[in-house]
This record gives C-alpha cells, structure tokens and sequence, in this order.
C-alpha cells in the first residue's frame, strides 16, 4: 500500500499542468457545466400552419389602417391649407386698410333726383354723433329711362287737383332707398292678405243650389 501511494505520488508530481484525472474531466461536451448562466437569444423558428394565417389577417388590418392614417393625414393638412388661407387672406385685407386709412362699411345714405337735370345723385347722410359733420355727395348718374316719369301729385278729393308741373319746373325730389323698399314690402304683403281672405272666402261660401 505504501509503493502504491508513493507511486501515485511520483505521477502527480510528474502531471502536465492543466490536465486533470479521468475522474474529474467528466463524461464528456454535452454536460452541462453546473455554473453556467442561462440566456435567451433571438433565433429563427419556424411558423406552425396555424400562425401563418394569423400573421396574414393582421397584416391586411394593418394595410387597412395604414390607408386610414393616409386619409386622415391628406384631409388634416386640407384643412390647415384651408385655415392658412384664411388667416392670410384676412392679413391681406387689414394690410389694405392700414396703408389707405379706410375700409368699406354700410353707411346711411340717399338718392336726389333732379328731373329738370335728368340726374340722381347719392348723398352719404351726416353722423349725428358727429356735429361737424354733414351730408356728402357721393356720386352723380342719368336717370334711366324709366326713372325720367315723375312721380304724381296726391289729390284732394275735397279740393282741386293740383295740376301736373312741366319738365322745365319739374323739382328736386329725395328718395330714401331704405324707406323705399319698406314701402314696397308692406304693399306686397297686404295684397298677399287681401288675396288670402279672398280665398278664404271662396272657400266658405256655400255651394250654389242647382234649379229644379
């Protein structure tokens, strides 16, 4: 037992360095070394028959959405198109106004037609708020054939007619084209009444009776 001890001695002794004994190397490349950290790695692996028809219908709603997504882009940047020509239109026309001092409103006015003269001048009415202000003319045209026939004298039934005057002493009439088309509108809607009654009326009469 001694020999055999000594001798195994004399062989350890005498051993490569790095080599180990049968018994330690284990039994061979495909154990798992005990102190080996697990991982997980990204590797291609091959689709069952039932995946590949799923991945098919996402990719189609996909496809879809992304037609969407387009849509919804194209009409928002219409719409911002639409909403920058707005605002810059809008610059345009204060630009406009700051470089000549004024801009269009609707302002009081009216119409004086002169038939000796055969005109109609526009006149723009004062301001009251204004004291220093007064009526100004705006602008002077022919009168229009049908606007050459002066208007009648009212007559007094009571009285004598009041006689037609000539051309030549015809007068200067003002006309306020708003109370004009008040006018106009008020006669239009009482012929409108007058023939509703008149229907009315028609309506309930009783039916005339036939001779026996």
């Amino acid at each position: 037992m001694a020999g055999k001890k000594n001798s195994e001695q004399k062989k350890e002794r005498h051993r490569p360095p790095g080599t180990k004994k049968k018994n330690e190397a284990g039994a061979g490349p495909r154990s798992k070394p005990p102190n080996d950290p697990p991982t997980k790695e990204i590797l291609p692996v091959e689709l069952t028959p039932a995946e590949i028809p799923l991945h098919a219908k996402e990719s189609a709603r996909l496809h879809g959405d992304l037609i969407k997504l387009d849509q919804q882009r194209k009409d928002a940047a219409a719409s911002f198109r639409a909403q920058m020509a707005a605002i810059e239109t809008r610059i345009g026309e204060l630009n406009r106004k700051i470089e000549s001092g004024h801009e269009d409103r609707e302002v009081a006015c009216y119409w004086r037609f002169d038939y000796s003269a055969g005109t109609k001048t526009l006149f723009r009415r004062a301001d009251r708020r204004r004291p220093d202000d007064e009526d100004e003319e705006i602008k002077s045209y022919a009168l229009l054939p049908d606007e050459r026939q002066q208007r009648l004298p009212l007559i007094d039934h009571h009285d004598h007619a009041t006689p037609a005057t000539s051309p030549s002493s015809a007068p200067t009439i003002v006309i306020d084209a708003d109370m004009e088309d008040q006018k106009i509108e008020k006669n239009t809607e009482k012929k409108k009444e007058e023939k509703i009654n008149v229907d009315d009326g028609k309506h309930d009469a009783p039916p005339a009776t036939q001779p026996q």
